[in-house]
Formats: structure tokens, sequence, C-alpha cells
């Protein structure tokens, strides 16, 4: 069996924005629309700067709380020793942050040999981690997690001077989350092709506790490859990623483990799902995968068939079980057909109103940046620039390795151009879109991630009794926004559905009710509710936006 990456790094190897012009007697001044470049970014929506005289491309990105957006851009080059990796941060204006590490990048180091990462994920406290994997004398392969402080800084209580000493070496990982919990996820495969998901502790020694000595591993076929994945509520991870038949046929497939590391055999079919767009297809390629609100997961990739070297771009839903949704496009799938400026899909979320957004390019001469979105159900949203597309072309040449959401209403694209189509060096670009503006006046507006305020009132104790407060309703969201909600020292029900301590979701008009158990009537039981914020990014349960979240007390028996 071929030596074979998920990817390395994240691909594979315009229409013109509408103009709303408000017209009353005379021609009025021209807004911006939804799906058109945020003037406030950049240079009229755009950041490209040359780093180098090298290729520098952007293949993961995080928006931090405060708005910044923090890059992983990685660096290559004939003339170049070896492959680098730098972490670099961005205001929220597109300018390079020169306060973060130095003059606004850091370089990441190597441990054992070269270097390669496609993983990046933010804390709590804002300590971002980087994974990825180490190359020694091109025969030995050793995982590589770091974390560094929020000032660029490595974190010295993390590992070994701020990275795991890894189990084993023969780790190949591509992407990283972190629990609740604070604890940290990484995936990739091994050299024996089979999926692994390894679970580290804040500390960032291995979890013993998860699967065998911190490591799951699964295979189908002559081998299965880990390439994303996202955290469930319930702390159940699905991985998506490839498996390859015994004939070299390159499948996207996705599993799930339980949160303690063990193979859930009740998803897809005995662990796991293949999806495959097309029966002509040779080789399909997943980049993302994000989950919805109500259980859907979603996977973007690209689907060959053998008839053609230009790819299609892939959209497909399954449900909590694995299953194909077949309520989403056409069957379960949404396949847009590919072309020289589009065949390939990089990466994909979801927003918070449920709508689903992804990223890419062709990778060819005059490949451009394009951005699709898609409603709930799998087809365009034509609200966003007349056809649910934008196409940007930089320089020579341009493609878009990563997305993300921000909560003020924005999306951003990040990659890479070409200035010149005989330069083989390329720089890191980005794109910023408009994406919500509910009210038409050219200004992106904020999700209205912030319920309005709720209480409850307190009751009195009782002697080993559950108790439950009565039903508050959640409103002030904005429309189709589903928020996070959270429980401590308690349960909650939405909607007088079962009680549950797990992280969940809300939207205007769910009810929300709260019970503690009371176990003395001279005893203050108490239980808190928060609701509101976003979830950052696809693979973590870390809430954006502290000040979205309202918070609720019910109280039983407390003075």
């Amino acid at each position: 069996m071929p030596y074979t990456l998920f990817r390395a790094p994240r691909h594979a190897l315009l229409r013109t924005l509408p103009l709303a012009i408000l017209c009353a007697f005379s021609a009025g001044p021209v807004l911006a629309a939804t799906g058109d470049l945020d003037k406030s970014f950049g240079t009229q929506g755009v950041v490209t700067a040359s780093l180098s005289d090298y290729t520098d491309h952007i293949q993961q990105l995080a928006v931090q709380p405060d708005g910044n957006i923090v890059a992983l851009v990685t660096r290559s080059g004939m003339l170049l020793p070896e492959p680098e990796t730098l972490l670099m941060r961005y205001l929220p204006n597109g300018a390079l942050d020169m306060g973060f590490a130095d003059n606004g990048s850091l370089k990441i180091p190597s441990q054992v040999g070269l270097l390669y990462v496609s993983g990046l994920a933010l804390q709590a406290d804002g300590k971002m981690l980087v994974a990825g994997y180490e190359n020694q004398a091109y025969l030995d392969f050793f995982a590589h997690l770091s974390r560094y402080n929020p000032d660029g800084t490595p974190d010295a209580s993390f590992g070994n001077a701020g990275r795991i000493v890894p189990p084993t070496s023969d780790m190949v990982i591509f992407d990283v989350a972190v629990q609740e919990d604070g604890r940290i996820l990484i995936t990739g495969y091994n050299l024996n092709y089979e999926l692994i998901v390894a679970r580290y502790l804040t500390d960032g020694t291995p979890d013993t506790s998860f699967g065998t000595q911190g490591i799951a591993t699964a295979k189908w076929g002559a081998g299965t490859y880990g390439g994303d994945l996202a955290i469930q509520p319930d702390g159940a991870i699905i991985v998506v990623g490839e498996m390859e038949d015994d004939n070299w046929l390159h499948l996207i497939m996705t599993t799930r483990f339980s949160a303690t590391g063990q193979l859930d055999t009740g998803f897809g079919s005995d662990g796991m799902a293949l999806i495959r767009p097309r029966n002509d297809s040779w080789w399909d390629s997943a980049s993302s995968i994000a989950l919805q609100p109500d259980g859907g997961i979603v996977v973007t990739g690209a689907s060959t068939p053998s008839s053609s070297e230009i790819s299609n771009i892939v959209f497909a839903r399954l449900d909590a079980n694995g299953r194909l949704d077949q309520s989403f496009g056409n069957k379960g799938f949404r396949i847009i057909p590919g072309s020289s400026e589009i065949s390939f899909i990089s990466d994909g979320l979801v927003q918070p109103d449920g709508r689903i957004f992804g990223g890419g390019g062709d990778g060819g001469q005059y490949s451009k940046m394009f951005g699709i979105r898609l409603n709930g159900n799998g087809f365009a949203d034509t609200s966003f620039s007349g056809d649910g597309r934008v196409k940007r072309k930089i320089g020579s040449r341009a493609f878009a390795n990563a997305v993300a959401v921000q909560p003020d209403g924005k999306l951003v694209l990040g990659g890479y151009t070409g200035a010149s189509s005989t330069s083989m060096n390329e720089d890191p670009a980005m794109l910023r879109y408009l994406a919500n503006d509910a009210d038409n006046n050219g200004a992106a507006e904020p999700w209205d991630l912030q319920p309005d305020g709720f209480s409850y009132a307190p009751r009195a104790g009782a002697d080993g009794l559950f108790l439950v407060s009565e039903a508050a309703t959640i409103s002030g969201l904005g429309a189709g926004v589903a928020v996070p909600v959270k429980v401590s020292g308690g349960e909650y029900a939405v909607n007088g559905g079962t009680f549950t301590a797990l992280p969940g979701y809300l939207r205007n008009g769910d009810t929300l009710a709260v019970r503690v158990f009371s176990a003395d009537p001279d005893v203050c039981a108490a239980a808190t509710v928060s609701v509101g914020g976003m979830y950052a990014g696809n693979s973590t349960h870390l809430v954006l936006g502290q000040e979205s979240i309202v918070s609720a007390r019910f109280e039983a028996g407390c003075p």
C-alpha cells in the first residue's frame, strides 16, 4: 500500500459581488450587502503581505474573543533548508499585531525532525495549541503538540518546555481539539495505517484513562486515516477522514468514539459511516467536519470521478446515528461540479444561525479564493451574494485553506496568493465578508447571541426530593440562532424534555427549566444555568463572547 497522507497541506496536492443601490427619485449611495467584502478589513476587505521569498500559506484560522485572528502559517521553498511553521496574529482590522511574539509572528520550533502542522485550537484561558507531526530522517514520525501563552511565548507548564513527549513515535497528526474540561484531543493515523485519537491532560501528559494508555485506534480496509474531529455535547468524539480499500480506492469515512475512547459500534455500520457521493469516483477526500445544534454532522470534501481530473465539491450531512440525512440536499449530499477555478473545498463551518459555509479553490495557475454558503437544508443561500458564492482572485492566483466565523457577523477566508504567474513565491492572504445583515443597512451585524435576561423564583427546601423551577421562555436571540446552554450544580430541561447536565443549545421560544436535589429542608441547594455566546470553531466547546452570556440561579432552601 502506498504511503498516504490525509492532507498536507489543507488541500490535496466572483461571481461579481452584488451592490445594493438604493434609489428614491435619484440614485443614492451604494451600500454593502451580505456577501460583500468588509471594507474595514485590510485594504478593501483584503489582507496580504509578502513575508519572505518563499511560499507562505495560511493553513488554519482561529478567532479570539477580542476579535484578534490567529493564523497558522506554513513556509516552504526549494532554497529553504527545511519547512517552517509560523503562528501569527492579526488585529480585528487586519493589521499584524506587533505586540504578539516577535512583531506579530512566532516560529514554531521542531523537536526531532522536519515539522508539518495543520491543527490549531484555542483554550478558554486564551492559550493556543498547535498540532502536527515531525519526520525524522524520512523514517520515523512523531506527534507534535505544543502550547503557547496568549502573548506568543511557549507555555512552560505544558509537557516538556511547552511540547508533549509523544507516547509512541508512529503518529502522524492532523487536528487538535479542546474538551469542555480542558483535556486535549488529537487525531491522525499511525504507521499501521490505523486511525488514531489520543488524549492528553491539561499539563500535556497522556490521559491513560482514555482508550488504551491514552490512545484509541480503528481500522477498516487497507488503511484508515483521521483528518478532522469534533466533540459532541455528551463528550463523544466524531472523526472524519479517509478509508482506503484493498483496491486503493479512497472513500470519505466518519467514525465515533465514546468519551472514554471506546469505538461506538452503533454509529453507522459497526462504528464507521462511509460517504460516497458518486459511484464512479476513484478518490474522495474529506476536509472538515462541523456539528449542527440538532445533532447533524456536516462533512465537506471533494470527489474525483474516474473520467476526470477535476474534483467536485461535496457537502454531506449525517444524522446523529451516522446515517445520511435524506432531507439534506439530494439524499444527503450537495454536490457542486468542479471547474478550473473551483474544484476543492478545504474547510467548512456551521454558523450560529445553522447555515453552512465552506472555502477553497482549485490550486491551479489561475485559481481564485472562493466561499460557498448553504442553508441548513443543503441548498444555496441566495441571500449571500445573490447565488450563495463569492470568488476573488488576488494577484495571479489564490486559494483558501481555512474559514472562520466571527461573533460580529463576519466570515473570514484564509489561504495564500501568488503575485506573479512566473514566480513560485506565495504570500498569506485573508478575505473578510459581511455575513449577517438582517437589517439590510450595509453593515455586518452581530448574530444576537445574548438572550434577554430571565430568572427563577426560589423554593423552600425538601427532604430528599428533586425540586423543579418554573420554565423560563428564551427570547432576544437572532433569527434562527442557536446558542450554548450549560448548567452547574443541577440539571436543566428544554421544552419539557429530559433533564440533563450536559451542554446543549437553545433558540428563541424554547423553554428552560432547572432542577436541583434537595437533601435537607435546611440545606441550600442551588443550580446556575448560563445561556448565550458562540462555540468557537468546529471541534471545541469553548465559548466566545462572554459578554453575551446570561446566567440565572435557581435556589431551594437557601437563606
